[in-house]
């Protein structure tokens, strides 16, 4: 059995936060992150950022990146949202 290590990079951490500019587009992020050679990029939505995360699907596919999520649900309908974002 052959063991691997994968690494994620943060997409948050990849965020310049400079006031007064526009951030850069998560495929740019996912693309520095796919470049780098990182396994993926990991994602941390709230709850009101879930159908947005789900988006990016496409993103991360077209990078050839996995996607690793932190989900942090403070009831059972929260965690039922974090079970239908793995099913997708």
């Amino acid at each position: 059995m052959t063991l691997t290590l994968d690494i994620y990079q943060s997409l948050w951490a990849m965020e310049q936060r400079i006031p007064g500019q526009a951030e850069d587009p998560v495929e740019t992020h996912l693309a520095q992150i796919a470049e780098a050679g990182y396994a993926g990029a990991c994602i941390d939505p709230n709850v009101s950022e879930i159908e947005d995360c789900l988006k990016l699907k496409p993103a991360f596919e077209q990078a050839g990146l996995k996607c690793m999520v932190n989900a942090f649900p403070m009831t059972s309908h929260r965690w039922n949202l974090c079970l239908i974002w793995r099913q997708r």
